[in-house]
Protein backbone atom coordinates (compact mmCIF):
# COMPACT_ATOMS: atom_id res chain seq x y z
CA UNK A 1 0.00 0.00 0.00
CA UNK A 2 1.37 3.39 -1.04
CA UNK A 3 0.15 6.26 1.07
CA UNK A 4 -0.75 9.17 -1.21
CA UNK A 5 -0.67 12.76 0.01
CA UNK A 6 -4.46 12.81 0.16
CA UNK A 7 -4.60 9.59 2.16
CA UNK A 8 -1.89 10.93 4.44
CA UNK A 9 -3.90 14.03 5.28
CA UNK A 10 -7.16 12.13 5.66
CA UNK A 11 -5.56 9.58 7.96
CA UNK A 12 -4.22 12.24 10.28
CA UNK A 13 -7.47 14.21 10.29
CA UNK A 14 -9.70 11.27 11.03
CA UNK A 15 -11.71 11.55 14.22
CA UNK A 16 -13.01 7.99 14.31
CA UNK A 17 -10.30 5.36 14.69
CA UNK A 18 -10.07 1.87 16.18
CA UNK A 19 -8.01 1.06 19.22
CA UNK A 20 -4.67 0.39 17.52
CA UNK A 21 -2.74 1.99 14.67
CA UNK A 22 0.07 0.15 12.91
CA UNK A 23 2.64 2.65 11.65
CA UNK A 24 5.38 1.93 9.12
CA UNK A 25 8.18 4.50 8.98
CA UNK A 26 11.30 4.74 6.88
CA UNK A 27 14.04 7.19 7.79
CA UNK A 28 11.64 9.05 10.05
CA UNK A 29 9.09 9.44 7.24
CA UNK A 30 5.57 8.04 7.44
CA UNK A 31 5.10 5.50 4.63
CA UNK A 32 2.07 3.52 5.65
CA UNK A 33 -0.47 3.26 8.46
CA UNK A 34 -3.28 0.88 9.24
CA UNK A 35 -6.08 1.26 11.79
CA UNK A 36 -7.39 -1.91 13.36
CA UNK A 37 -9.17 -3.28 16.39
CA UNK A 38 -7.06 -6.45 16.29
CA UNK A 39 -4.22 -6.05 18.79
CA UNK A 40 -2.25 -8.84 17.08
CA UNK A 41 -2.44 -7.30 13.59
CA UNK A 42 0.57 -5.06 14.06
CA UNK A 43 2.84 -7.85 15.25
CA UNK A 44 1.84 -9.92 12.21
CA UNK A 45 2.70 -7.05 9.87
CA UNK A 46 5.98 -6.43 11.66
CA UNK A 47 7.17 -9.88 10.67
CA UNK A 48 7.32 -8.78 7.02
CA UNK A 49 8.30 -5.14 7.46
CA UNK A 50 11.12 -5.33 9.97
CA UNK A 51 12.26 -2.85 12.59
CA UNK A 52 10.75 0.18 10.89
CA UNK A 53 7.32 -1.00 12.02
CA UNK A 54 5.81 0.18 15.30
CA UNK A 55 2.47 0.07 17.07
CA UNK A 56 1.02 3.09 18.85
CA UNK A 57 -2.37 3.81 20.41
CA UNK A 58 -4.68 5.31 17.80
CA UNK A 59 -5.57 8.14 20.15
CA UNK A 60 -2.14 9.59 19.44
CA UNK A 61 -3.08 9.99 15.77
CA UNK A 62 -6.19 11.96 16.61
CA UNK A 63 -3.88 14.80 17.52
CA UNK A 64 -2.66 15.78 14.03
CA UNK A 65 -5.44 18.23 13.24
CA UNK A 66 -5.04 21.01 10.67
CA UNK A 67 -3.91 24.41 12.03
CA UNK A 68 -2.94 23.00 15.40
CA UNK A 69 0.74 23.40 16.17
CA UNK A 70 0.31 21.68 19.54
CA UNK A 71 -1.31 18.70 17.84
CA UNK A 72 1.53 18.50 15.36
CA UNK A 73 4.08 18.47 18.16
CA UNK A 74 2.24 15.65 19.93
CA UNK A 75 2.01 13.41 16.88
CA UNK A 76 5.70 14.08 16.21
CA UNK A 77 6.42 12.88 19.73
CA UNK A 78 4.36 9.76 19.05
CA UNK A 79 6.46 8.96 15.98
CA UNK A 80 9.81 9.99 17.46
CA UNK A 81 11.02 6.48 18.47
CA UNK A 82 11.44 5.60 14.78
CA UNK A 83 12.89 8.87 13.52
CA UNK A 84 16.46 9.19 12.28
CA UNK A 85 18.84 11.03 14.57
CA UNK A 86 17.07 14.31 13.93
CA UNK A 87 18.57 15.84 17.03
CA UNK A 88 21.97 15.79 15.32
CA UNK A 89 20.98 18.45 12.78
CA UNK A 90 19.40 21.88 13.08
CA UNK A 91 17.67 22.84 9.83
CA UNK A 92 18.02 26.59 9.30
CA UNK A 93 15.53 27.78 6.68
CA UNK A 94 15.50 31.36 5.42
CA UNK A 95 12.22 32.81 4.19
CA UNK A 96 10.19 36.03 4.01
CA UNK A 97 6.67 36.97 5.08
CA UNK A 98 5.01 36.46 1.69
CA UNK A 99 6.04 32.80 1.78
CA UNK A 100 5.01 31.94 5.34
CA UNK A 101 1.56 30.66 4.40
CA UNK A 102 2.76 28.91 1.24
CA UNK A 103 6.32 27.59 1.12
CA UNK A 104 6.87 27.37 4.88
CA UNK A 105 3.55 25.60 5.35
CA UNK A 106 4.31 23.18 2.54
CA UNK A 107 7.69 22.34 4.08
CA UNK A 108 5.97 21.56 7.37
CA UNK A 109 3.45 19.35 5.56
CA UNK A 110 6.05 17.41 3.57
CA UNK A 111 9.70 16.72 4.29
CA UNK A 112 9.72 18.28 7.77
CA UNK A 113 6.53 16.63 8.97
CA UNK A 114 8.16 14.21 11.42
CA UNK A 115 11.02 16.40 12.55
CA UNK A 116 10.75 17.77 16.04
CA UNK A 117 9.95 21.48 15.72
CA UNK A 118 13.03 22.27 17.80
CA UNK A 119 15.09 20.88 14.89
CA UNK A 120 13.69 23.60 12.62
CA UNK A 121 14.74 27.25 12.71
CA UNK A 122 12.87 29.53 10.30
CA UNK A 123 14.17 33.06 9.86
CA UNK A 124 12.29 35.67 7.83
CA UNK A 125 11.96 39.42 7.54
CA UNK A 126 9.13 39.59 10.10
CA UNK A 127 8.38 37.62 13.24
CA UNK A 128 5.48 35.17 13.14
CA UNK A 129 3.87 32.34 15.09
CA UNK A 130 1.92 30.75 12.23
CA UNK A 131 2.26 28.33 10.57
CA UNK A 132 5.15 27.88 13.01
CA UNK A 133 7.53 30.02 15.00
CA UNK A 134 9.53 32.26 12.63
CA UNK A 135 12.30 34.51 13.89
CA UNK A 136 12.86 37.95 12.37
CA UNK A 137 16.09 39.21 10.82
CA UNK A 138 15.39 42.67 12.16
CA UNK A 139 16.94 45.58 10.30
CA UNK A 140 17.72 43.62 7.11
CA UNK A 141 16.47 44.60 3.67
CA UNK A 142 14.61 42.04 1.53
CA UNK A 143 16.79 42.06 -1.60
CA UNK A 144 18.88 39.05 -2.61
CA UNK A 145 22.23 40.80 -2.26
CA UNK A 146 23.03 42.90 0.82
CA UNK A 147 19.63 42.11 2.33
CA UNK A 148 20.11 38.36 2.07
CA UNK A 149 23.65 38.68 3.42
CA UNK A 150 22.27 40.52 6.44
CA UNK A 151 19.58 37.88 6.95
CA UNK A 152 22.19 35.14 6.67
CA UNK A 153 24.42 36.76 9.30
CA UNK A 154 21.48 37.11 11.69
CA UNK A 155 20.34 33.56 10.92
CA UNK A 156 23.73 32.04 11.66
CA UNK A 157 23.86 33.89 14.98
CA UNK A 158 20.41 32.55 15.85
CA UNK A 159 21.42 29.06 14.74
CA UNK A 160 24.23 28.93 17.27
CA UNK A 161 21.80 30.03 19.98
CA UNK A 162 19.34 27.28 18.97
CA UNK A 163 21.86 24.46 18.45
CA UNK A 164 21.41 22.82 21.81
CA UNK A 165 23.42 19.60 21.71
CA UNK A 166 23.11 19.21 17.94
CA UNK A 167 26.19 18.47 15.88
CA UNK A 168 25.35 20.16 12.58
CA UNK A 169 23.44 23.06 11.09
CA UNK A 170 22.01 22.68 7.58
CA UNK A 171 21.41 26.03 5.86
CA UNK A 172 18.52 26.02 3.39
CA UNK A 173 16.10 28.34 1.63
CA UNK A 174 12.32 27.96 1.60
CA UNK A 175 12.34 26.69 -2.00
CA UNK A 176 14.36 23.57 -1.19
CA UNK A 177 13.00 20.05 -0.85
CA UNK A 178 15.17 18.14 1.61
CA UNK A 179 15.43 14.51 2.70
CA UNK A 180 16.52 14.64 6.38
CA UNK A 181 17.24 10.91 6.59
CA UNK A 182 19.62 11.07 3.64
CA UNK A 183 21.22 14.33 4.82
CA UNK A 184 21.93 12.92 8.24
CA UNK A 185 23.26 9.69 6.77
CA UNK A 186 25.63 11.68 4.55
CA UNK A 187 26.84 13.75 7.50
CA UNK A 188 27.66 10.61 9.48
CA UNK A 189 30.60 10.11 7.12
CA UNK A 190 32.21 13.31 8.39
CA UNK A 191 33.77 14.20 11.73
CA UNK A 192 31.25 16.42 13.51
CA UNK A 193 33.80 17.34 16.18
CA UNK A 194 36.11 18.97 13.62
CA UNK A 195 35.77 22.39 12.02
CA UNK A 196 34.24 21.42 8.68
CA UNK A 197 31.65 22.78 6.26
CA UNK A 198 30.12 20.88 3.33
CA UNK A 199 28.35 22.03 0.20
CA UNK A 200 28.63 22.59 -3.55
CA UNK A 201 32.07 24.13 -3.92
CA UNK A 202 33.59 26.37 -6.57
CA UNK A 203 31.35 29.41 -6.83
CA UNK A 204 33.36 32.55 -7.43
CA UNK A 205 36.53 30.55 -8.09
CA UNK A 206 39.22 32.91 -9.33
CA UNK A 207 37.45 36.01 -8.06
CA UNK A 208 35.97 35.75 -4.57
CA UNK A 209 37.42 35.24 -1.09
CA UNK A 210 40.86 36.52 -0.16
CA UNK A 211 42.39 33.31 -1.49
CA UNK A 212 40.46 33.76 -4.78
CA UNK A 213 39.09 30.20 -4.64
CA UNK A 214 35.46 31.15 -4.01
CA UNK A 215 33.03 29.18 -1.90
CA UNK A 216 29.68 27.43 -1.84
CA UNK A 217 26.88 27.56 -4.37
CA UNK A 218 24.36 27.60 -1.55
CA UNK A 219 21.07 27.07 -3.39
CA UNK A 220 21.13 23.35 -2.66
CA UNK A 221 22.04 24.01 0.95
CA UNK A 222 25.24 23.65 2.93
CA UNK A 223 26.15 22.14 6.29
CA UNK A 224 28.45 23.26 9.09
CA UNK A 225 29.63 21.32 12.07
CA UNK A 226 29.03 22.86 15.46
CA UNK A 227 32.75 23.72 15.93
CA UNK A 228 32.72 25.42 12.52
CA UNK A 229 29.67 27.52 13.42
CA UNK A 230 31.17 28.40 16.79
CA UNK A 231 34.41 29.51 15.13
CA UNK A 232 32.46 31.63 12.65
CA UNK A 233 29.95 33.32 14.97
CA UNK A 234 32.11 33.48 18.07
CA UNK A 235 29.45 32.92 20.73
CA UNK A 236 25.82 33.18 21.72
CA UNK A 237 25.73 36.53 23.52
CA UNK A 238 24.20 39.62 21.94
CA UNK A 239 27.55 41.39 21.85
CA UNK A 240 29.24 38.43 20.13
CA UNK A 241 26.39 38.25 17.62
CA UNK A 242 26.73 41.97 16.91
CA UNK A 243 30.48 41.67 16.36
CA UNK A 244 29.99 38.75 13.99
CA UNK A 245 27.22 40.43 12.02
CA UNK A 246 29.33 43.56 11.54
CA UNK A 247 32.29 41.47 10.46
CA UNK A 248 30.06 39.59 8.02
CA UNK A 249 28.58 42.73 6.47
CA UNK A 250 31.97 44.44 6.24
CA UNK A 251 33.38 41.45 4.42
CA UNK A 252 30.47 40.79 2.08
CA UNK A 253 30.37 44.42 0.96
CA UNK A 254 34.06 44.23 0.00
CA UNK A 255 35.41 43.08 -3.39
CA UNK A 256 36.10 39.67 -1.80
CA UNK A 257 32.41 39.06 -1.04
CA UNK A 258 30.43 41.27 -3.43
CA UNK A 259 27.24 40.85 -1.39
CA UNK A 260 26.95 37.15 -2.29
CA UNK A 261 25.89 35.42 0.90
CA UNK A 262 26.80 31.78 0.35
CA UNK A 263 30.27 32.56 -0.94
CA UNK A 264 30.87 35.20 1.76
CA UNK A 265 29.95 32.66 4.43
CA UNK A 266 32.47 30.21 2.98
CA UNK A 267 35.18 32.85 2.77
CA UNK A 268 34.83 33.70 6.45
CA UNK A 269 34.74 30.03 7.40
CA UNK A 270 38.06 29.53 5.63
CA UNK A 271 39.54 32.53 7.44
CA UNK A 272 38.47 30.90 10.71
CA UNK A 273 40.30 27.68 9.91
CA UNK A 274 37.29 25.65 8.79
CA UNK A 275 37.86 22.89 6.24
CA UNK A 276 35.65 23.21 3.14
CA UNK A 277 34.57 20.05 1.34
CA UNK A 278 32.04 19.00 -1.28
CA UNK A 279 28.86 17.12 -0.42
CA UNK A 280 27.28 15.00 -3.15
CA UNK A 281 23.51 14.90 -3.53
CA UNK A 282 22.81 18.63 -3.18
CA UNK A 283 20.96 19.70 -6.33
CA UNK A 284 21.27 23.46 -6.49
CA UNK A 285 19.84 23.49 -9.99
CA UNK A 286 16.50 22.66 -11.57
CA UNK A 287 16.76 19.28 -13.29
CA UNK A 288 15.15 20.55 -16.50
CA UNK A 289 15.52 24.02 -17.93
CA UNK A 290 12.24 25.87 -17.66
CA UNK A 291 11.08 23.85 -14.67
CA UNK A 292 7.45 23.26 -15.66
CA UNK A 293 7.46 19.84 -13.92
CA UNK A 294 6.16 17.97 -16.95
CA UNK A 295 6.31 14.18 -17.22
CA UNK A 296 9.91 14.29 -18.43
CA UNK A 297 11.06 16.37 -15.48
CA UNK A 298 9.06 14.27 -13.03
CA UNK A 299 10.96 11.20 -14.22
CA UNK A 300 14.26 13.02 -13.78
CA UNK A 301 13.40 13.76 -10.15
CA UNK A 302 12.27 10.20 -9.53
CA UNK A 303 15.62 8.94 -10.77
CA UNK A 304 17.58 11.37 -8.61
CA UNK A 305 15.60 10.29 -5.56
CA UNK A 306 16.49 6.68 -6.38
CA UNK A 307 20.14 7.74 -6.50
CA UNK A 308 19.97 9.16 -2.98
CA UNK A 309 19.50 12.91 -3.53
CA UNK A 310 19.76 15.07 -0.41
CA UNK A 311 18.10 18.29 -1.61
CA UNK A 312 16.46 19.92 -4.63
CA UNK A 313 16.51 23.69 -5.18
CA UNK A 314 13.94 25.90 -6.96
CA UNK A 315 10.96 23.90 -5.68
CA UNK A 316 8.67 26.89 -5.38
CA UNK A 317 5.11 25.54 -5.45
CA UNK A 318 3.09 23.13 -3.35
CA UNK A 319 2.38 20.70 -6.19
CA UNK A 320 6.05 20.08 -6.97
CA UNK A 321 7.12 19.92 -3.32
CA UNK A 322 4.32 17.47 -2.51
CA UNK A 323 5.07 15.33 -5.56
CA UNK A 324 8.75 15.04 -4.64
CA UNK A 325 7.77 13.98 -1.15
CA UNK A 326 5.44 11.31 -2.53
CA UNK A 327 8.18 10.04 -4.85
CA UNK A 328 10.55 9.78 -1.87
CA UNK A 329 8.01 7.81 0.15
CA UNK A 330 7.17 5.50 -2.76
CA UNK A 331 10.83 4.71 -3.41
CA UNK A 332 11.61 4.11 0.25
CA UNK A 333 8.67 1.70 0.51
CA UNK A 334 9.78 -0.08 -2.66
CA UNK A 335 13.25 -0.61 -1.22
CA UNK A 336 11.86 -1.72 2.11
CA UNK A 337 9.76 -4.38 0.42
CA UNK A 338 12.86 -5.60 -1.32
CA UNK A 339 14.81 -5.74 1.96
CA UNK A 340 17.29 -3.15 0.65
CA UNK A 341 17.58 0.09 2.55
CA UNK A 342 17.59 3.46 0.82
CA UNK A 343 20.87 4.29 2.54
CA UNK A 344 22.56 1.08 1.41
CA UNK A 345 21.32 1.65 -2.13
CA UNK A 346 22.72 5.18 -2.24
CA UNK A 347 26.08 4.08 -0.86
CA UNK A 348 26.58 1.61 -3.70
CA UNK A 349 25.88 3.91 -6.63
CA UNK A 350 29.31 4.80 -8.00
CA UNK A 351 27.76 5.76 -11.33
CA UNK A 352 25.54 8.26 -9.50
CA UNK A 353 28.61 9.91 -8.01
CA UNK A 354 30.18 10.30 -11.44
CA UNK A 355 26.99 11.78 -12.93
CA UNK A 356 26.49 14.07 -9.97
CA UNK A 357 30.05 15.40 -10.10
CA UNK A 358 29.68 16.15 -13.81
CA UNK A 359 26.35 17.93 -13.32
CA UNK A 360 27.62 19.93 -10.36
CA UNK A 361 30.70 20.99 -12.31
CA UNK A 362 28.56 22.26 -15.19
CA UNK A 363 26.28 24.08 -12.75
CA UNK A 364 29.17 25.82 -10.99
CA UNK A 365 30.72 26.76 -14.32
CA UNK A 366 27.42 28.27 -15.44
CA UNK A 367 27.02 30.20 -12.19
CA UNK A 368 30.53 31.56 -12.40
CA UNK A 369 30.00 32.65 -15.98
CA UNK A 370 26.67 34.31 -15.27
CA UNK A 371 25.83 35.38 -11.74
CA UNK A 372 29.22 36.29 -10.36
CA UNK A 373 30.63 37.90 -13.49
CA UNK A 374 27.43 39.89 -13.86
CA UNK A 375 27.51 40.91 -10.22
CA UNK A 376 31.13 42.01 -10.55
CA UNK A 377 30.16 44.29 -13.43
CA UNK A 378 27.48 45.97 -11.30
CA UNK A 379 29.90 46.93 -8.54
Amino acid sequence: LILTQTQFRMAFRSFSMPAVTCVFLYGGQLLWMKHTSDDSACSKEKGTMGQSFIQVPSTQHLLKVAASAQAGEKVTAALKPMQPKSDDVLYLIRSWHMNYGTRVKTILDTWAVVLDRSSLLFVGDTEAEEPTRIEAATGCATDHWAGLCCKTAVSLSLALQHMGSRKWVMVLDDDVYANPAMIEHALLKHNASSKIALGIVGSGDGALCKDKTGGFCGGGGYAMSRPALEALVGGITESQAAVFQKRYMDFTSSPFGRNIDDVSTTCLLKEDGVKIEGLRGLYGWRLKEGGDFDLEEQELYRNKIKEGALTFHYIQDERTMTSLHEYSLEWAEHLQRGSVSLLQSADGLASMRYRYDAEASRFVEHMNAAKYVQRAAWL
